[in-house]
């Protein structure tokens, strides 16, 4: 649940804007003759296997979108209201807030915990948003529950109770969520903008809602009107996507959702703009950013491009602002030195107008110049005027990229997202035939961009600066809007200070107003330096489906296998498409064997990011794309995009090229790639929110190697003074380190292809010949039995952040007890039985535990916003975890999980929910592949980890349907719980707490005892799955904690070393000695 700025769905504005109108009509895709020949019909291309029916139901005139693919493993639903924060009246934050609420029960299904839990219980998740103008509520869950799903979900609009007990809870869960929000800078900047806009209009208002905004006598009575006035079958749009026949999800959508009430109710209308000229523009607002990095951010407010969705104007502006090729934007802000980055975006697609930004990330140097700076924006909007007459080739070459990637459609990853999405397009888009925006169906009207473009001018113009360096000096908490141009007039960007605090997000800044002396350079600039980009480079053509054998193979072949190089290879039965996939890693751990080399692995990364930028860019237009991910195992590659063989190759060719050519490279691009990672590196502390903080500090705790941001930091400006030495002789030493090299090709091609592209890979990557030898796996400490809480301390990273944040997790061990690096090439291993009942048993205990966590910890305890709790993994060690962020000290919440963790092996008694959760865990186990990418995922991960196992999925079934409810409550006693834990039966239990609150650091309870003051020391003593065990020996009791030391690292040490010491004076009254030295 969440309040959603529109600049959050700027993706999926490009895709699906469009226009609102008043529907009519019913439509049905059932026939497949004229593609697009019936506008109340769906046009989808011959190649989609789902089925659509747009219907309205008799006698509340809601409109539906059924979707019918009976292969889906997962269904979904979504309900999309015409009412958002636009219409919050006087009381800030209330259709957020009515969104919270709505899930406080219903007449149907009272225990507001039902809805989420069925979902939970059954594979699958809610979730809901709040936006300007609208309210989307969605779910997903095992297809075969859709039905039961939907009985809980239709009341929502029927019969809500909007409980008066739960109504100071969910308050405080709206500030909660606002209190995360205050570390994303997202919110700040966005906030900004509503600050500086016109008062009377909604826009300006604060959305989410908090405390002070929410906390009145009548808030409930208020809720309860909104809705009644609100939430009408006439404003609203629901899809719902099944493996049912259409015939039998309209009779479930009718029998279920007739009851909604239709008032008729007006659709919202909210007349004037929120940046009128004069009063509301060229203003200028510099502003301490969260970050470090400097950026400027100019916007514009135009007409509404909702009515243009079959213009796409969005979709080409955005790829002219964003293609970064000869003659670009973006590639002269960064060619001058000026910027490490820029973007165009959508900041707000409302009904009565848009907001468009272009935001530059600034160097230095971009600040001294940020007057030359924006005069290049203007230069290039001066390019495309004058070339207005020739965007109609440019239309015409995004229409030709978009027939293919319509035409040849993958099934989606995640249907909650997309039913949402679809729920919200329908909103605005009057016509069926438009629901998937076919091509067929688009407009070259150059009108319409000539009046947007011209819209874009100095005079109609926000700017909003971002100086991390400028101070404070308040003297003024807020500022009267519209601004008195005549005193705070400025022909420059100098300031002195801020002198204000927007006073929701606390940011600090200072507003003027652009002088028509500041202005005149913007308005006379030229477009001498840009042209329009060629887009068309990797289009591919040959999209012939090869026929499969008659008897295709239905998992890898390993078709290519000399020792060090090996090539696996399956043409895809299923999905039948002109696509394919290449997955490639090269072996060696020299990338992260070192912080240097971790730092210079890291540097690389963003160095292939900026060389080889257009051809990524060029790529995706036409459908293709490149990850490249270097990792202590080795360099991942994974190439995707249509079979055409000859585009294909080039684009893998062109990519390969710009990553391998670092010996040439231009001084240029690695001082780019540089400044932007030291940017991104710096910029951490600051942007990063305490939850996603402990997460990699827990494995940093626990996997070795791991760097940490900071050692990384300070390795990368250590490097600096050499850099382009550094990165050829790190670049030269990984290409001569490759000991193998693997790859998997998959999808609409032969087998010679195959070998073909995985040589290509080959000779680009390898300099002259593979290494001997074998590349060791990340190890992962394990915990030792006795030890129960273990676990760091330390102080979030932004000490603006009012949160902190604890990780908690329960070690349970290995998913399969093997040496992945020393079993036969190309045999499936096999597992030991026992690994795999503990992995079948944590997915079960998974299911189990989410939503009853999530309940117990956020909803009615509310420890904070950020809850959750599942099966996670570090490396091949898998877990039970905790997370929890919010204002409490975690000493509080590590109480509440344990006291939580004690009450649910109440739940684990209980047979019903055994069953329930086992069946769900099944029902997955029995999913089909969503698409061609998740088969290759899965498939890949069982060559990369040399286990071979193509039936691992049906061998977890085998022992699925065998474990019993006497072996879950078992595994629960041995691993998490058990009430007869003395100190030889502590659970493995490890955690790491980020404080907002320094206090706590100094904080002492009797509980909570167990805390690492050395990170070093801990990881160099411990013991480590996969090497040999040693056998320990308890010296003296009572002990505080057990530390296991290895008699080889105590006899490299004087008894005055600083480790020594640190072990002497932490525990003085516990001593264990290792019997064995013996590293595995």
């Amino acid at each position: 649940m969440g309040s959603c700025p529109n600049f959050f769905k700027f993706l999926f504005s490009i895709m699906l804007l469009c226009v609102v109108s008043k529907f009519q009509a019913i439509s049905s895709k059932e026939d497949e003759t004229g593609l697009c020949q019936d506008v109340q019909k769906v046009c989808s291309p011959p190649s989609d296997p789902r089925q659509y029916r747009v219907i309205h139901l008799t006698n509340n005139t809601l409109r539906v979108l059924l979707i019918s693919n009976n292969e889906t493993s997962k269904a979904a639903a979504a309900m999309d209201v015409y009412s958002g924060s636009f219409s919050d009246g006087e009381v800030e934050g209330l259709a957020h807030f009515c969104e919270h609420l709505l899930f406080l029960g219903t007449k149907a299904f009272p225990d507001e915990a039902e809805y989420s839990s069925f979902l939970t219980s059954n594979g699958g998740y809610d979730n809901a948003y709040t936006s300007s103008e609208n309210t989307n509520y969605y779910f997903s869950v095992n297809s075969d529950k859709l039905e039961g799903a939907l009985d809980r979900f239709a009341p929502f609009f029927i019969s809500p109770l909007f409980k008066e007990s739960g109504v100071s809870r969910e308050l405080n869960a709206v500030d909660l969520e606002y209190q995360k929000d205050k570390g994303l800078g997202g919110w700040h900047v966005y906030q900004l903008m509503k600050t500086i806009s016109n008062p009377d209009h909604p826009f300006h208002n604060f959305s989410i809602g908090s405390k002070e905004s929410l906390n009145i006598s009548d808030i409930r009575d208020k809720v309860v009107h909104y809705y009644d006035s609100h939430y009408s079958a006439n404003l609203m749009q629901l899809v719902v996507y099944g493996r049912e026949n259409l015939d039998q999800l309209e009779m479930m959508v009718r029998d279920k959702f007739s009851p909604i009430v239709n008032n008729d109710t007006k659709a919202p209308f909210f007349p004037g703009t929120p940046f009128m000229a004069p009063h509301y523009t060229g203003q200028i607002v510099v502003y301490k950013p969260l970050s470090i990095t400097p950026s400027v951010l100019i916007f514009w407010q135009t007409q509404p491009v909702q009515k243009w969705y079959r213009e796409r104007i969005i979709r080409v502006l955005s790829i002219l602002f964003n293609t970064e090729t000869e003659g670009s934007l973006g590639l002269h802000v960064k060619a001058m030195g000026w910027a490490t980055g820029s973007s165009f975006s959508v900041e707000e697609d409302a009904d009565t107008f848009s907001l468009f930004s272009f935001n530059v990330d600034l160097t230095a140097k971009g600040c001294d110049n940020l007057v030359d700076v924006i005069a290049s924006v203007y230069g290039y909007v001066a390019m495309l005027k004058d070339n207005i007459a020739k965007l109609g080739a440019i239309w015409s070459d995004v229409k030709e990229l978009d027939t293919a990637s319509f035409n040849h459609v993958e099934l989606p990853s995640n249907v909650a997202s997309f039913v949402s999405d679809m729920a919200s397009l329908m909103r605005t888009v009057d016509k069926p035939v438009d629901f998937l925006s076919p091509p067929e169906r688009y407009i070259r009207n150059i009108s319409d961009f000539k009046e947007i473009v011209e819209s874009f001018t100095p005079q109609n113009a926000n700017i909003l600066y971002a100086n991390p360096n400028l101070a404070s000096n308040i003297t003024n908490k807020s500022v009267e809007f519209p601004l008195d141009c005549a005193a705070l007039s400025t022909d420059n960007f100098t300031f002195d200070a801020f002198h204000h605090i927007e006073p929701y997000f606390s940011t600090p800044y200072s507003a003027y107003c652009a002088s028509s002396k500041l202005q005149e350079p913007w308005t006379s600039a030229k477009g001498k330096d840009f042209m329009l980009p060629k887009l068309t480079k990797y289009l591919p053509t040959n999209l012939t489906v090869l026929p499969l054998p008659s008897d295709p193979p239905t998992e890898p072949q390993l078709i290519v296998h000399d020792n060090n190089f090996s090539v696996w290879w399956m043409q895809d039965p299923d999905f039948r498409l002109p696509n394919l996939i290449l997955k490639c890693e090269a072996e060696t751990n020299k990338l992260f064997d070192s912080v240097t080399h971790a730092a210079l692995a890291t540097l690389y990364d963003y160095y292939v990011d900026v060389a080889a930028y257009s051809v990524i860019q060029l790529g995706a237009l036409g459908g293709y794309g490149v990850s490249l991910i270097p990792s202590f195992e080795g360099l991942y590659l994974q190439f995707t995009g249509y079979s055409d063989g000859q585009v294909f190759k080039n684009f893998m060719q062109d990519f390969l090229n710009e990553i391998t050519k670092v010996a040439n490279a231009q001084e240029g691009l690695l001082e780019l790639a540089y400044k932007q990672a030291l940017s991104d590196l710096q910029n951490y502390n600051f942007s990063t929110v305490p939850y996603k903080y402990v997460i990699p500090l827990a494995k940093h705790m626990l996997a070795d190697p791991h760097y940490m941001n900071q050692e990384v930091l300070e390795e990368v400006q250590r490097l600096n003074d050499s850099l382009k030495e550094n990165m050829n002789s790190f670049i030269d030493m990984f290409r001569s380190s490759i000991s193998n090299l693997t790859c998997y090709a998959t999808g609409n091609l032969k087998q010679e292809t195959a070998v073909d592209y995985s040589q290509i890979v080959q000779k680009s990557l390898i300099k002259d010949r593979f290494v001997d030898g074998s590349v060791e796996s990340t190890r992962v400490v394990k915990l030792p039995t006795g030890i129960g809480e273990l676990g760091l301390l330390t102080h979030t990273l932004n000490e603006g952040d009012p949160n902190s944040a604890l990780f908690v997790l329960y070690e349970i061990g290995p998913l399969c007890d093997v040496n992945k690096r020393t079993s036969d090439y190309g045999r499936p291993v096999v597992c030991a039985n026992e690994a795999l009942r503990r992995h079948v048993l944590l997915g079960v205990l998974n299911l189990a535990i989410k939503q009853a966590c999530f309940d117990e910890l956020r909803t009615k305890q509310q420890l904070g916003y950020v809850v959750s709790c599942g099966s996670t993994a570090i490396e091949n060690i898998e877990n039970l975890y905790f997370l929890v962020q919010g204002e409490h000290s975690p000493y509080e919440v590590a109480d509440r999980i344990s006291g939580f963790v004690a009450n649910f092996s109440e739940n684990v008694a209980e047979e019903k929910t055994f069953n329930q959760s086992k069946n769900a865990y099944l029902t997955i186990l029995q999913s089909n592949y969503k698409n061609l990418q998740d088969q290759a995922n899965i498939m890949w991960g069982r060559i990369i980890s040399r286990r071979f196992q193509f039936n691992f999925t049906d061998i977890l079934k085998n022992v699925a349907e065998e474990i019993t409810h006497d072996d879950f409550k078992a595994f629960y006693h041995q691993f998490i719980y058990s009430a007869e834990q003395d100190v030889f039966n502590l659970k493995k239990q490890f955690f790491v707490a980020a404080f907002a609150n320094k206090a706590f650091l100094n904080f002492t309870d009797s509980k909570h005892e167990y805390k690492l003051d050395d990170v070093q020391l801990f990881r160099e003593s411990a013991d480590y799955w996969g090497s040999e065990v040693c056998t320990y020996t308890y010296v003296t009791f009572p002990c505080d904690i057990v530390i296991y030391v290895h008699t080889s690292y105590i006899a490299s040490l004087s008894f005055s070393s600083y480790a020594m010491k640190s072990l002497i004076y932490h525990f003085p009254t516990c001593y264990v000695f290792c019997k064995k030295a013996y590293r595995g």
